[in-house]
């Protein structure tokens, strides 16, 4: 990944998450399309769930929740 901490804030928010190298040379992070999510406990799956949301509309809602 490049050495982005000389970057102003701005720039330095745009280019955060992103690793080309070792996604193929992908700029952007990857999206992973899936039906099916293996969790190691039931433990794991709910603290996964508290954090994450689907739908745009709550996904917007986990997001005003974090600000």
């Amino acid at each position: 990944m490049t050495d982005i901490t000389g970057f102003k804030r701005d720039t330095q928010a745009l280019h955060a998450g992103r690793d080309p190298k070792n996604n193929f040379g992908v700029v952007n992070p990857p999206v992973y399309h899936c039906s099916t999510v293996l969790f190691d406990s039931v433990e794991a799956l709910l603290e996964t769930r508290r954090d994450r949301a689907s739908g745009a509309s709550k996904a917007s809602l986990t997001d005003a929740r974090a600000r």
